[in-house]
C-alpha cells in the first residue's frame, strides 16, 4: 500500500479516532474485533464502527502504523491536540523517550471532551507565546 493510499484508509477510519484509540486498534489478541466495535462512539452506526475497526487493524496486520501516524502529524487539516498524541505515539513507535509528565498529560488530554482539550491546547499556546515575549 502506498502512502495516497494508507491516506485514504486513514480518512475512511477518521484521523482522530485512528490516534484516540491506537492502543486498542492495535491489541488485536486482546481486544476483539467486537470489543473494539463496542469502544467506539456510538454515534457511528454499527456498520461505520465494523468498518473502521477493519481498516485499523488492516494498517496494523500491513505494519504501516508508525506510516500512518507520520502521515497524521503532517497533515494540516487536523485538529493540533491529534497531532501531539500523534507525534507522542509516533516517538514512543521509534524508541523515543518520553518523561513520565508528557505520558501523564497525554493520557489526561485523551480522557478529556473534545472542547475542554482544545481550551487545554490553547491556553498552553498561550503559555508559550507569554514566556517566549517575556525572555
Amino acid at each position: 500500500m502506498d502512502k495516497a493510499e494508507l491516506n485514504i484508509l486513514l480518512g475512511k477510519i477518521g484521523k482522530q479516532i485512528f490516534v484516540k484509540y491506537f492502543r486498542e486498534f492495535g491489541d488485536s489478541e486482546k481486544i476483539s474485533n467486537q470489543e473494539m466495535i463496542a469502544l467506539l462512539p456510538n454515534e457511528y452506526t454499527f456498520n461505520s464502527r465494523k468498518s473502521r475497526t477493519a481498516k485499523a487493524r488492516r494498517i496494523f496486520r500491513e505494519r504501516l502504523e508508525e506510516q500512518a501516524l507520520s502521515i497524521i502529524v503532517e497533515s494540516s487539516r487536523v485538529d493540533e491536540e491529534v497531532v501531539i498524541n500523534a507525534r507522542a505515539l509516533l516517538r514512543e513507535l521509534q524508541g523515543q523517550p518520553m518523561s513520565s509528565v508528557v505520558a501523564e498529560l497525554i493520557g489526561i488530554m485523551g480522557r478529556l471532551p473534545d472542547d475542554k482539550a482544545r481550551e487545554v491546547v490553547t491556553f498552553a499556546r498561550f503559555l508559550k507565546q507569554q514566556s517566549a515575549t517575556n525572555f
